[in-house]
């Protein structure tokens, strides 16, 4: 077997494992948690501004250019990094689904269908998920140590979605 076939296949099956693996997450019905009154209020989406930086490269570049520099501990870096950053993207999917779950609520209530709406949370279900699994991407990327990515695709979904809530607020009847 040639080289690039091998490539190809090894990054065939990687993109498969993560597109199974999130769409197991996204599925699971416990993701949503209790949408409270106080979790909204207090909600904010720049507490997940950090993941953007968990998956970049200056800090290891950095490591790199010390004195006593050992790869061992750029691994040991990486892995840390990779297992907070699937922490915060844990919370953040949760998170989305919250939101979600509100607007679709609010939806519900509204006195008159609002299809355009659940149209708008259909694409931005999408938009996540892609982004979701870009990020899934990324992570396994800077794991092995083959490069960094850019995930700020991801915290902008949860942020559309948090604006389109407030719209729908707004918009509502009290």
């Amino acid at each position: 077997m040639n080289l690039p076939l091998m490539i190809a296949c090894a990054v065939l099956v990687s993109s498969a494992a993560t597109l199974i693996l999130v769409l197991r997450q996204l599925l699971r019905n416990d993701r949503r948690g209790e949408i409270e009154a106080e979790w909204l209020k207090g909600f904010s989406v720049s507490r997940y501004r950090v993941m953007e930086r968990l998956l970049s490269r200056p800090d290891c570049n950095f490591l790199k250019a010390q004195q006593g520099y050992d790869k061992a501990l750029e691994r040991h870096l990486r892995l840390r990094r990779c297992i907070v950053f699937r922490r915060y993207l844990s919370c953040l999917m949760r998170d989305f689904g919250r939101l979600e779950t509100a607007i679709l609520l609010y939806a519900a209530a509204a006195q008159k269908d609002q299809p355009h709406l659940v149209k708008a949370i259909m694409v931005r279900r999408l938009v996540f998920t892609w982004a979701v699994c870009r990020a899934e991407w990324c992570l396994l990327v800077f794991r092995f140590g083959l490069g960094s990515g850019h995930v700020g695709e991801l915290v902008s979904s949860l942020y559309g979605l948090r604006l389109e809530l407030g719209q729908v607020v707004i918009c509502a009847p009290h």
